[in-house]
């Protein structure tokens, strides 16, 4: 078994909300890959960023130029040649570069998947939802079994090996035999640049999860954080 952690960083020259991008990244995303309870996968950073800020936790990663879109070669190509005849299966992992996994989501996703008999199927934990616009907290409500998440995991057999950004994330579901879990293991940040996410108001994002104030130890933490 191979796993790959997808993170994606290829935006254009004029893109105006780096700095905050690289600033998420560091306080959200990075800490929560940092953490997580199983090192065995390694993180592909795509596209040409900034990047100054150490990645600890012995956290195996490398980065990826992507010179003709998310669908591009050079990375897809390097998985290819990693997977040896001892690996039964690959497993994909997409995640974006201002949200956060929660710190067993690697552990926990290799513990369930199984060996696909054909063709790739995805697995999905359900997740969590922080507004930095107001400070609020929910479950997310929005990913269900017809709205796949961004933050799914491909598993693909050895000769279907398939990328998770084959299709619109939103729309993997339409493809994939989908294998969906209660856990809640990750978390997706609101915030003002937000390209989608802040079109609509605060009310709008409500309508897309349950606001509560049980907010584990690992969020809170980093919420201090943010908010120092």
């Amino acid at each position: 078994m191979k796993h790959y952690l997808l993170t994606r960083f290829n935006y254009p020259d004029s893109y105006k909300h780096m700095e905050q991008r690289l600033w998420l990244f560091d306080k959200f995303t990075r800490p929560s890959i940092e953490a997580q309870t199983s090192k065995d996968f390694e993180w592909l950073i795509l596209g040409k960023p900034p990047l100054t800020i150490p990645i600890e936790g012995d956290v195996e990663h490398s980065f990826h130029e992507v010179n003709k879109g998310v669908m591009g070669v050079e990375y897809f190509d390097y998985i290819k040649k990693q997977l040896t005849k001892d690996d039964d299966k690959v497993l994909i992992t997409r995640l974006d570069n201002d949200d956060m996994l929660m710190p067993t989501y690697i552990e926990d996703m290799q513990g369930i998947v199984e060996t696909p008999e054909d063709k790739p199927v995805i697995y999905e934990f359900k997740g969590y939802r922080l507004d930095l616009r107001n400070g609020t907290f929910y479950t997310d409500t929005r990913h269900r079994a017809n709205v796949t998440s961004p933050f799914i995991t491909l598993v693909s057999p050895m000769n279907q090996v398939t990328s998770v950004f084959c299709h619109n994330h939103g729309h993997m579901w339409k493809y994939f035999k989908l294998n969906m879990f209660e856990k809640r293991n990750w978390v997706q940040i609101i915030h003002e640049t937000n390209w989608v996410l802040n079109q609509g108001d605060c009310a709008d994002i409500a309508r897309r999860g349950d606001l509560t104030e049980d907010v584990p130890n690992f969020i809170r933490k980093l919420m201090v954080m943010e908010a120092g």
